[in-house]
């Protein structure tokens, strides 16, 4: 472990930094899915506060249709979706 230690931090042995990695097309669904939630339970949070979310709303639309395409690509079936 120490040479091996020691042969990373001379730049002998490259790292995870060095390795190129491409999320699935199901990561990716499910990495913006979780983004898209947590962005609406915030916009509803201020929607009950009694702000305007028009600007907001509008965004998060875009984003569901966005991610129509990124569950194509990773066969999500339709009644597992999101939808607004």
């Amino acid at each position: 472990l120490r040479a091996f230690m020691h042969a990373r931090l001379a730049g002998v042995v490259p790292g995870p930094e060095k390795v190129g990695y491409e999320p699935l097309p199901m990561e990716r669904y499910l990495l913006e899915s979780y983004a898209i939630i947590d962005a609406m339970k915030k916009r509803n949070v201020r929607a009950a506060a009694g702000d305007n979310t028009g600007a907001e709303d509008l965004l998060l639309e875009r984003r569901v249709r966005a991610l129509e395409e990124l569950a194509e690509a990773a066969g999500v079936p339709e009644e597992d979706r999101i939808r607004m």
